[in-house]
């Protein structure tokens, strides 16, 4: 723990610096922050991997993303470290199997040595299901770094698709060609000024348009006076009756 009389003279010391007071000194380290974050160093297995391999692997990369300020620098940084470690997962599987493979000859000669080659490495995948399980681990980070890869690019491509958009129509590329007036009449001819102006033409009369009566079709009419003759055969009858019951009773 920090006594008191330490924390007092860090206090003191951090007083007294400012950074860069001079202009040279402040263009020194205004670049700083838009330095590289990693080395190959950080990244690289010094036993199987090379630093010049990975030097050319981060600047093809650069060359043909070209990133523009630090976001795009860090977002480029992202994919190549995400690339990287995803082909080296990928080299490690068929390293894996030999081991493996190398681990259980002893085994698979005195119990499996009637299965084929496919038979073995099955046999290898459900031991170190049941163990260890590195295969499983290593898809999973497979997948890990296949998504940071993706996902970086996808942010990368999208930043550098709004800053084209901006920069565009600041420089007055976008097309706003202004709408044309509406193009004025010729000019008469010598021929027609000698004529003298051209009659109105007569005005054209409306046309004569007088309502007809709507003409009900020939199938209604027959089903109305199918309608009043069978009316008539039904109720004659039924009057007829009526009469007569309402006449014995009054006799």
């Amino acid at each position: 723990m920090i006594s008191e009389r330490q924390q007092e003279a860090n206090r003191r010391n951090a007083a007294k610096s400012h950074g860069p007071t001079t202009p040279e000194g402040r263009a020194a380290v205004r670049h700083n922050a838009l330095k590289h974050g990693f080395t190959a160093a950080e990244i690289i297995l010094p036993t199987v991997e090379e630093k010049i391999d990975f030097e050319q692997f981060r600047a093809a990369f650069e060359a043909e993303h070209q990133p523009v300020g630090p976001t795009e620098q860090v977002l480029v940084e992202d994919i190549v470290i995400a690339r990287w470690r995803l082909n080296r997962i990928r080299k490690m599987e068929p390293g894996f199997f030999a081991l493996r493979q190398e681990v259980l000859k002893r085994r698979v000669k005195d119990d499996f040595s009637s299965l084929d080659a496919q038979a073995h490495l099955a046999l290898i995948v459900r031991d170190d299901a049941q163990d260890a399980d590195t295969l499983g681990k290593m898809s999973r980070y497979e997948g890990r770094f296949e998504r940071t890869f993706y996902k970086a690019l996808k942010e990368l491509q999208r930043l550098q698709a709004l800053r084209a958009a901006v920069s565009d129509s600041g420089n007055g590329t976008v097309s706003q060609s202004p709408i044309s007036p509406d193009p004025e009449p010729p000019p008469p001819t010598a021929q027609a000024s000698a004529r003298g102006p051209s009659p109105a033409p007569d005005p054209i009369p409306p046309p004569n348009i007088t309502p007809q009566p709507d003409a009900a079709p020939e199938i209604t009419l027959r089903l109305l006076t199918y309608a009043l003759v069978v009316g008539a055969i039904v109720l004659f009858p039924s009057l007829f009756f009526l009469f007569r019951v309402f006449k014995g009773k009054e006799s």
